[in-house]
Order: structure tokens, then sequence, then C-alpha cells
């Protein structure tokens, strides 16, 4: 959560909001285009290839429309004076100690604001619309680690192009307004 804040300033990603539900039951559209490309790969060792390499994943996908790959691959070997310790001549990496929000569990939806008053804050809520907000400064999220958090140097490849575009169908929403049996109006909605 403490790194997404820092998204936009070290890779101009502004990540305008993130709902947190289990994986794999299709209840959003990231989930669903997540689902369809793990069914493909699933659907094409079942008919008798092999993933061996990056190429493999990239022949597997390459007629998912809107979808594009990439390797992001992450520098484990930064030398970070906060994060390695030497011990009986045996290098070890220390891993820095993070704190839990307080109350996390019952939040699903977050915000990360990058313009206006609440720009670096972290905001989060149960669900969208519902309930009220809970802002995170960032002193309070640069204190939930016991060391600076660092911009991470991953080794990055050039994406795929998507060979289509994906698109997704938008249901129209009609309402309808009518008398009941005693007069009182009632909303009809059909999509």
């Amino acid at each position: 959560m403490s790194i997404v804040a820092y998204w936009y300033d070290w890779y101009q990603i502004q990540v305008r909001s993130w709902l947190f539900l289990e994986s794999g039951e299709a209840k959003t559209t990231i989930d669903s285009h997540h689902t369809s490309i793990s069914h493909t790969i699933k659907r094409y060792i079942q008919i008798g290839y092999d993933i061996k390499g990056d190429q493999d994943i990239v022949e597997v996908g390459k007629n998912l429309a809107g979808t594009y790959f990439a390797n992001i691959e992450p520098n484990r070997n930064e030398n970070n004076e906060n994060s390695e310790q030497m011990n009986n001549n045996t290098r070890k990496k220390k891993k820095p100690k993070v704190k839990t929000i307080s109350g996390i569990s019952k939040y699903f939806y977050w915000e990360w604001p990058t313009e206006g008053l609440l720009a670096g804050f972290i905001q989060a809520r149960s669900l969208p619309h519902i309930g009220s907000w809970s802002q995170f400064s960032p002193a309070v999220i640069s204190d939930l680690c016991d060391s600076p958090i660092v911009q991470p140097q991953p080794t990055l490849s050039i994406h795929t192009q998507a060979t289509s575009t994906w698109t997704i169908p938008i249901s129209q929403l009609n309402v309808d307004v009518s008398d009941d049996i005693i007069g009182k109006k009632k909303l009809h909605y059909t999509m």
C-alpha cells in the first residue's frame, strides 16, 4: 500500500482507485481479464504445449484482445545499507519491518490522490460510494516502515502490442416512472 503511493512520482502511473475482492471470481472487469489469461494458459498446456520461457507466455496470449505482455525482473541485489547487515562474515538481508494499519481488514476500496489537499494521502473505505473515508497522511504512511521506502530499479522488457482491442459492452439503464395502485410513483429499471 505504501509503495503504491509513490507510483505517480516514480513512474507517472496514477492509480486512481483499487477495489480488493477475491481473485478469480470475475467480480470486476480486471478480474474478468485475469480469468481469461489464466484460462488461456491452462488450455494451452492441456492441448500439449509446454511453457518453458518468456516467449512461450507471449505465444499463449498473443491473440487475447487488449492484452500486453512485458517481463519485470526485480533487482534483488541492490546495495541498500538499510537492508543489509553483516553477521558472522555471512551476508544476510534484513527485512524491513512493516506495521499494519489498524482496522485495515474492513477496507476494500482504496484511492491515492495525486492532486489537491489530499495529494500523497491514502484514502480507504469499505466499498465504493459506501461509508466514510479514512485518510492516511504521508507521515502516517512513512511511519509504517522502519526503514525508508526506496524506489525499486527492476529490469523491464519492452511490452508486446495487442493484436486487437479489448471492448466491454456498456449496459443501458432505462428508468420508467409509473403510478402504482394507490397513486405512488414507482420506478422500473431495465437493462
